[in-house]
């Protein structure tokens, strides 16, 4: 399997056969830069895109999803509803996948020209969004009043559970730990959680979760972080320079 990572500012190009084999790249995407010829160039230069799987290739899209309830989920009209709450003036095609343990579809998307541009290179594509490997492995490991904060791209996606079940799931832009704070216990506020009835669970690049647990461990009692390697028996999950989602991701497709 080849899933190529797509986020606003890099490309990230991952690679694992039969669970043994695993290479991995990431290319830094620069604003002036074309983007198929980007992808084009790493086709050709990258060991980890050689040969194409003839399955085709996964990309798993960082940014905007909307969580939508299955009872409520239309299919027909999610390229309508998605251009229209999340992208009026540039269009897009919509996608969604399914989280059936949580009742609920995410919602996403990319331009239509971005997307045209990845099937130009590489044909045959699927198209998930990289938050719902996380909610899915999440979703199994969380009980009770719980909160979950990943941290990536200057986002801080939070999902909190109630009851053993699906409270909030969201994304907030964030600038440092303050920030975090602000939103996570905003959030606690919302729900009328008291911190220290919580257990508060952080995952993200050591560099960037790190400081958050520090800060959040001034408000609430139980702050720990999520680490790759005691969660996954596996080398992938040794990888730093992967992002959480990406582990989560390859690690449910090897299982």
């Amino acid at each position: 399997m080849l899933v190529l990572r797509l986020s606003p500012v890099s490309l990230t190009f991952a690679r694992q056969e039969d669970g043994r084999i695993f290479e991995h790249a990431t290319l830094q995407l620069h604003p002036n830069a074309s983007l198929v010829e980007l992808l084009r160039e790493a086709v050709a230069t990258q060991p980890v895109c050689q040969p194409l799987p003839s399955e085709g290739v996964v990309v798993s899209v960082v940014g905007n999803f909307t969580p939508v309830p299955l009872a409520d989920f239309q299919e027909e009209y999610c390229d309508t509803f998605y251009n229209y709450s999340v992208s009026p003036d540039v269009k897009h095609r919509a996608f969604y996948d399914v989280v059936p343990a949580a009742n609920m579809a995410l919602l996403f998307g990319l331009p239509e020209l971005t997307c045209q541009m990845i099937e130009e290179v590489f044909g045959e594509v699927r198209y998930v969004s990289s938050i719902t490997s996380v909610v899915k492995h999440m979703y199994r490991r969380m009980s009770g009043a719980s909160m979950f904060i990943y941290a990536h791209e200057q986002d801080a996606t939070i999902m909190l559970m109630e009851s053993g079940k699906l409270a909030l799931l969201n994304t907030y832009s964030v600038q440092n730990p303050d920030d975090v704070a602000y939103y996570a216990l905003s959030i606690l506020s919302q729900f009328g959680i008291k911190p220290d009835m919580l257990a508060l669970s952080i995952a993200g690049h050591a560099s960037v979760r790190n400081p958050m647990i520090a800060r959040l461990q001034q408000f609430v009692p139980k702050v720990l972080p999520v680490l790759p390697t005691q969660e996954f028996n596996h080398e992938i999950a040794a990888e730093e320079a992967l992002a959480y989602d990406l582990v989560t991701l390859l690690l449910s497709k090897s299982r």
